[in-house]
């Protein structure tokens, strides 16, 4: 199983799984959790809440960013104009970009 799996499924019914599991004395509770997801839900069930919870995730992401907040994309410097769904809207010296918010740094607190 790839090891993204894991990190994209990670829930907030998956983190309480994984910490039972801990407790309980398991050696690797994430890759545990993790199978007695797709024994539950099947493969394909349990990749799309995997997808389901990236999205959330990537939503919670981009409302890290301040409006006005220098950022650096791409290799690119701008500042942040919105954010919707995941994306963060740059100002750049190339115009407007519409970046994944996990792929922007902040360059200015």
């Amino acid at each position: 199983m790839p090891d993204n799996v894991v990190e994209l499924a990670a829930g907030s019914k998956f983190n309480k799984l994984k910490g039972a599991l801990a407790k309980k004395g398991a050696r690797n509770p994430a890759a545990l959790a993790a199978w007695i997801g797709k024994k539950k839900y099947g493969a394909v069930g349990f990749e799309a809440l995997a997808k389901k919870g990236e999205k959330k995730a990537k939503a919670v992401a981009a409302t890290n960013f301040r409006i006005g907040q220098a950022v650096e994309c791409a290799g690119e410097t701008g500042v942040v104009v919105s954010r919707n769904n995941g994306l963060v809207i740059v100002h750049t010296a190339y115009g407007y970009r519409a970046i994944d918010a996990g792929n922007v740094k902040v360059i200015e607190t």
